[in-house]
């Protein structure tokens, strides 16, 4: 009794749990044991799979890495209230580092399985844990961005990175993330448990070129004809995308039931960088082009996206403002959710809107995956400023779009829930 009551009071003062309620608190920590870390022992090791969701009680851990060249590099240490694992349980993905216990310590762990659990269960407390995770990212995603805005409006400063031939932390450890709350000390006598007797795997040069990276999947154009009723002829269409195949049937007609219709003209402004969103779009036909921010009637074409692809994923979690600007080439179709709509399923505990936030948070935590090893590549290459700075815009490539991810975030879906 004494190690639920002190877990329970651990995580109403964790961000990650914080929008449970006592209720869903009595759920989640049923599934947490209680363990003792010494020092040296290792939670999780770079490149390999992740074993747990960690919720650190007391004690320091040792969050590094290993560079390209094979160097360790120190990334954090985290203390009593830090979450370890939570991005591995959230996309199942090998752990992007090292965790090694500095000291001796104590730690709360859910198993990735149990985690996998209450998911296919749609449990509403594991999703308000991955909406407050997904918010977590959205905020990594419009800091790294911020960042890199910032790097290319000034070449000195790249010029000093390169001179200096390593990445700053502030760039390399975005994807980590602290969740940190006042420390409590326990004096429980818990078991010990093993490390696990791995090796990281090192970051191993230079990531997918154009030519060799995953294509993103190509769907057909929305066709209004497909069918007599329209609900159903929307049906038709979203049931092409692969990142909506673990919905059911019941739940694709009150997708297409909530979904608005918009049509837009060839250079069309669809959203500005900086305007408040309103909600998520779905591009049914057409292209869409995004840009970096307008200058007059010139813009910088970040990317161009086709049929099936979403747009506003981060201000549907997190309500903020657009982080790129989009305009229609060509005559151009999309389907809108907006945000109050997914908030009232939300708080009604629709699964829809479950399936929607995993589907999100586990894009958003592959785009920060990948940004971050756009930005290991650049800085260990030799090019200078000009070139770093041309190369930078394909961070801002992943962070808005995601685009190149559709196919590991399929891969992704189906390892954890056999579907997609």
């Amino acid at each position: 009794m004494e190690e639920l009551d002190l877990l329970e009071s651990l995580l109403s003062r964790v961000p990650l749990f914080k929008a449970l309620s006592p209720e869903d608190i009595s759920l989640v920590k049923e599934h947490f044991e209680m363990i003792e870390g010494r020092a040296g022992d290792q939670l999780c090791v770079e490149g390999h799979d992740g074993e747990a969701l960690y919720v650190i009680e007391s004690g320091q851990v040792r969050v590094h890495k290993l560079t390209a060249a094979g160097f360790e590099e120190d990334v954090a240490v985290l203390g009593p209230g830090d979450v370890i694992g939570e991005i591995a349980a959230l996309d199942g993905q090998p752990c992007s580092a090292t965790a090694t216990v500095v000291d001796k310590a104590l730690f709360f762990k859910m198993p990735i399985a149990a985690f996998t659990v209450l998911r296919l269960q749609a449990s509403p407390a594991i999703y308000k844990v991955i909406r407050s995770l997904s918010l977590t990212l959205c905020e990594r995603i419009r800091l790294m961005n911020k960042r890199t805005r910032e790097l290319q409006a000034d070449p000195e400063r790249v010029r000093q990175l390169i001179l200096r031939r390593r990445r700053q932390k502030d760039l390399s450890s975005v994807g980590l993330g602290l969740m940190a709350v006042p420390a409590h000390t326990s004096s429980s006598k818990v078991p010990v448990r093993p490390a696990p007797s791995l090796k990281p795997v090192p970051r191993k040069g230079k990531r997918a070129t154009a030519s060799t990276a995953p294509q993103p999947i190509l769907v057909g154009d929305f066709d209004p004809l497909a069918h007599l009723d329209p609900i159903l002829a929307r049906v038709a269409f979203l049931r092409q995308l692969g990142l909506l195949q673990s919905l059911t049937d019941a739940e694709f007609v009150t997708l297409a039931g909530l979904l608005d219709e918009e049509s837009f003209e060839d250079g069309d402004v669809i959203c500005q960088e900086g305007a408040k969103a309103q909600g998520l779009y779905i591009l049914a036909s057409g292209r869409i082009n995004v840009c970096k921010q307008l200058v007059g009637d010139q813009a910088q074409v970040l990317a161009t996206l086709r049929p099936g692809a979403m747009v506003g994923e981060v201000s549907l979690i997190d309500g903020g403002r657009r982080s790129a600007s989009c305009l229609a080439s060509g005559e151009t179709t999309l389907f809108t959710l907006s945000f109050s709509d997914f908030e009232r399923l939300f708080s009604t505990n629709n699964p829809l809107a479950f399936r929607f936030i995993e589907i999100i948070g586990i894009d958003l935590s592959l785009r920060l995956r990948t940004a971050d090893d756009q930005f290991a590549d650049i800085f260990d290459e030799e090019m200078e400023a000009p070139k770093v700075i041309h190369k930078l815009d394909r961070v801002r490539k992943t962070l808005d779009t995601g685009e190149v991810n559709q196919p590991k975030l399929l891969e992704s879906l189906k390892k954890l829930f056999g579907f997609g």
